[in-house]
């Protein structure tokens, strides 16, 4: 029964134009799409904070902090440079493949010389999740990131 109902279903499919060369084509299955993780928002009244990583960049200093949001209770990570200009850019790099690759969260452009902080992310104890902390020093154009954490 089920060999006929391929047969029956392979005939349709040639017949459509779709089935090549004694097999089904099939497109490549979608990459599942990365997103970041959930926004903490301002980490000001965070507890707990600590400097995970940090590296430095002209002058800038880039540190990827975590801490605990009091509100949820989670921990969370954010990028927090110090020494920028205006104009400079800080984000928070994720990874859910062990650090393959990142996408950017929090993507913040500063408007006067200082210190400055992203948003911060929720963090996760899986060992497939990796974060960075990372800046963009505009007038060099170059960025840099912390080591993975």
């Amino acid at each position: 029964m089920l060999k006929s109902v391929f047969a029956i279903s392979a005939a349709t499919l040639a017949a459509a134009g779709v089935l090549t060369g004694g097999s089904i084509a099939s497109a490549a299955p979608a990459a599942a799409a990365v997103s970041c993780p959930h926004n903490g928002g301002d980490s000001l009244h965070f507890t707990g904070k600590y400097v995970q990583r940090s590296t430095t960049l002209n002058g800038l200093t880039i540190k990827l902090m975590d801490g605990y949001n009091p509100a949820d209770g989670k921990q969370y990570a954010w990028t927090y440079v110090q020494n920028a200009s205006a104009n400079d850019q800080a984000w928070v790099a994720y990874s859910t493949n062990s650090g393959s690759s990142y996408i950017q969260c929090g993507r913040v452009y500063v408007t006067s010389a200082g210190a400055f902080y992203t948003d911060a992310f929720q963090t996760s104890s899986s060992s497939s999740v990796a974060m960075k902390g990372c800046a963009e020093d505009v007038s060099a154009n170059t960025s840099k990131c912390t080591t993975k954490w």
